[in-house]
């Protein structure tokens, strides 16, 4: 990844306005659902199918000292749709299974790279992302941007659904591709509370 976590600025652009010290305490940061979203873009034969995914809530946890994180971004696998009814339904019945899973989980545990106040920045996120029940470390690069009472990242990523045992939703001549791109726009409110950060899986 390439890039330090640097918790003397992170420390110092947010000290302003939390009070207390900062060390061994976490700035927690409260997803907005309403003015998050979620694009993904799959590639079928000679064509594209682009759907949309609801944000359903979560908050965050930074440590300022370690960079680690923690807390949960939640997503209603539900709400995905591409707007063709027929193909939706197969993809709720037959690949995302979403009676049986209606949340898709992102669970962050890490942050690297320099922080910036007002100015975005870029950043790498470790996580474990829990899909069909089943959770995997991902690398996601973020691009952030932080001001008072409001925390902005933009995501772009691959998933490769069918590696981790999702049905492939081939069919005879129609083809599709084995990995989902996926988009993200998170706005959370904070930071809003303190709490230490409990140790996680990294």
């Amino acid at each position: 990844m390439g890039r330090r976590w640097i918790p003397v600025a992170a420390a110092s652009i947010l000290a302003g306005y939390v009070p207390g010290p900062a060390g061994g305490e976490a700035l927690r940061f409260e997803v907005d659902p309403e003015a998050s979203r979620i694009e993904f873009v799959l590639q079928a034969t000679a064509h594209k199918v682009r759907g949309t995914m609801r944000v359903a809530g979560g908050s965050v946890e930074a440590d300022l000292d370690s960079g680690r994180l923690a807390g949960e971004i939640v997503v209603d696998a539900a709400s995905a749709e591409t707007g063709n009814r027929r193909r939706d339904r197969k993809m709720h019945e037959r690949v995302l299974e979403s009676r049986r899973f209606p949340r898709i989980r992102l669970l962050p545990r890490r942050l690297e790279g320099p922080v910036r106040w007002e100015s975005p920045f870029e950043a790498d996120l470790s996580a474990l992302l829990e899909l069909h029940g089943l959770r995997h470390a991902v690398e996601i690069p973020l691009r952030v941007l932080l001001t008072p009472g409001r925390l902005e990242a933009d995501a772009s990523f691959d998933v490769p659904y069918v590696a981790w045992g999702l049905e492939d939703p081939s069919f005879l001549l129609l083809r599709v591709a084995k990995k989902v791109h996926v988009k993200v726009h998170l706005v959370a409110a904070g930071p809003v509370a303190r709490s230490p950060v409990p140790a996680g899986e990294d």
